[in-house]
């Protein structure tokens, strides 16, 4: 009788293990999608480096860096994008789209190479929300397009 209670104890803390498990999947959400990418892109996710292709899912944290001959265009869930050119190393820092929430944030680092982002949807509804970093600046995006250059 005790082994049975025992076992049943330990298959509910694996089930509840289990479920926890799924419930921080489901929560980690793709904020954008690889569109467009040429020459050798890799996505930096944790300890583990991956190579990009289209279609690929970008997450918050994820890096992203271009070969010398890499080129990649990526599209956010807000409708924004980025562009990158060869040699180049990004960090999405944060990313909140929940507009009904008011929960609204884009901020990316871009630590090399070159770099276009065209706003969208969180730019529009609240454009001090939006930051893109540089190694020597921080701007807030007020406008719908912007290039950086980063050495």
């Amino acid at each position: 009788m005790l082994a049975t209670g025992l076992a049943s104890g330990l298959l509910a803390v694996c089930l509840w293990g289990l479920g926890a498990a799924a419930s921080a999947q489901a929560q980690e959400v793709a904020i954008a999608q690889v569109k467009t990418m040429t020459g050798t892109v890799m996505l930096v996710r944790g300890s583990s480096e991956l190579n990009a292709r289209i279609g690929s899912d970008i997450y918050i944290k994820d890096v992203v860096r271009t070969s010398a001959d890499g080129s990649l265009g990526i599209s956010f869930l807000d409708n924004s994008s980025i562009s990158l050119g060869g040699n180049s190393e990004l960090k999405m820092e944060d990313f909140k789209y929940e507009p009904a929430r008011d929960e609204l944030s884009f901020w990316a680092r871009l630590f090399r190479g070159t770099m276009v982002y065209v706003s969208g949807l969180i730019a529009k509804l609240s454009p001090e929300d939006v930051k893109i970093s540089t190694p020597v600046a921080t701007v807030t995006v007020r406008g719908t397009k912007m290039a950086v250059r980063a050495k």
